[in-house]
């Protein structure tokens, strides 16, 4: 699958990205876990309203998002290593 450029610069995945972050956050809210100060960094990034975030910025959040999920892997198979 190949994604489609749309006029505002994004691609389809970049909200596929969005799509999967804003279930990861509600799944954590609903139970009771605290954002880490990556996903804080994030969420008080998000664009509002045609506010477009300058590249570093996007930089950025893409390099926070990218490390928290290798961290939550790492940390899901180290459990599964340790209790099988």
């Amino acid at each position: 699958m190949t994604d489609d450029i749309l006029e505002d610069g994004h691609t389809t995945s970049d909200f596929e990205a969005q799509e999967e972050e804003q279930y990861n956050d509600d799944r954590a809210l609903k139970n009771n876990e605290p954002l880490t100060q990556a996903e804080m960094f994030v969420e008080t990034r998000q664009s509002t309203k045609d506010k477009l975030l300058d590249e570093d910025t996007l930089n950025v959040v893409a390099h926070l998002q990218a490390e928290n999920k290798n961290s939550k892997e790492l940390t899901i198979r180290a459990l599964q290593s340790a209790f099988g």
